[in-house]
């Protein structure tokens, strides 16, 4: 997260703004375990997991400020590794990513602005 954060004099009332970009960096993993140290209590060894990732890359928010209207904050969905047409979940895991966690990250954000914007 990178920006600038200030403050205003406005009919002789202190305004607080902010202007930031973010990035979230992701991945989606898939991971498969040799034998199952889960049963006895094991879920700290990470050497007898294999792990694949089967998507990843970045949501970046360019404008997060509490001046936004309708919190509708700009997302650009950057892909590092695209899920595979070709695997079953393709599709699913594409919707996950790309609508359900934006839409999560989106409503974060939301939360943080219009607590910001009610105290402040």
């Amino acid at each position: 997260m990178n920006g600038d954060a200030s403050f205003a004099m406005s009919s002789g009332r202190k305004r607080y703004i902010f202007d930031f970009t973010c990035q979230v960096v992701f991945e989606a993993l898939q991971i498969a375990r040799a034998n199952d140290n889960h049963e006895n209590g094991n879920d700290d060894d990470d050497d007898d997991k294999s792990k694949e990732i089967l998507a990843s890359g970045d949501i970046y928010f360019p404008d997060i400020s509490s001046t936004v209207d309708n919190y509708q904050y700009d997302v650009d969905l950057r892909w590092k590794t695209k899920p595979n047409d070709s695997s079953d979940n393709a599709d699913e895991l594409t919707k996950l990513c790309g609508v359900d966690f934006i839409a999560a990250l989106r409503a974060s954000v939301q939360k943080f602005v219009k607590e910001f914007n009610d105290h402040y």
